[in-house]
């Protein structure tokens, strides 16, 4: 039965944080161990806009990411500590990003 399957078009374990004013959603790398990373463009509902403040920092397995182009601020030291991470797919209109990206 199809009942029980769940699709997502994000990697399984990411986490999601409404912002203050309820517009958006920041995302962190929470429980994901996947190598390669999909960052939804929403989530329930809402774009998905921010990752966070080391939101994926020290994530030894992460070798690829894919920002979609809702993503408009990377986060101080996003992807701090990465040794492993290869290649990251950006939108063209990302405009706030920390001096230590990646």
């Amino acid at each position: 039965e199809c009942d029980d399957i769940i699709i997502t078009d994000y990697t399984e374990g990411l986490k999601f944080s409404l912002s203050n004013d309820e517009t958006y959603y920041s995302v962190s790398k929470g429980t994901a161990t996947a190598e390669e990373v999909i960052i939804p463009a929403s989530y329930q509902g809402l774009p998905v806009s921010e990752i966070n403040y080391q939101g994926f920092a020290y994530y030894n397995s992460l070798k690829s990411i894919d920002i979609p182009s809702s993503i408009t601020k990377i986060s101080d030291s996003a992807f701090a500590g990465c040794k492993n991470l290869e290649n990251i797919i950006l939108p063209d209109n990302i405009c706030n990003y920390s001096k230590y990206y990646p």
